[in-house]
């Protein structure tokens, strides 16, 4: 289970789960995405054991910034969109 937030939101940006009952256990991460509420909704929430959904609180609460810093990002160009390369270039780190 992998679970992206947004550092200053606290807004679940996404989610990966593997494994037998992940289509049981991702509802609960598609309610707090949809609502647009901070991850610690559901991590303080109460799940029904024995669910794999249980694991949710365990794996939020052990969050830790990533490693890589996409802060200095920049915009495609007209000539990289249009010129050699084309949507190969897309968003590059500065």
């Amino acid at each position: 289970m992998k679970i992206l937030v947004d550092a200053d939101s606290k807004q679940i940006l996404g989610a990966a789960l593997l494994g037998l009952a992940g289509d049981e256990a991702v509802h609960a991460l598609l309610d707090i995405m949809y609502a647009q509420q901070p991850y610690t909704v559901v991590s303080r929430a109460v799940h029904i054991h024995p669910t794999v959904s249980e694991l949710i609180p365990t794996v939020l609460q052990s969050l830790r910034p990533l490693a890589v810093s996409y802060t200095h990002l920049t915009l495609p160009t007209k000539e990289s969109r249009c010129g050699s390369g084309g949507a190969r270039d897309g968003w590059r780190r500065g």
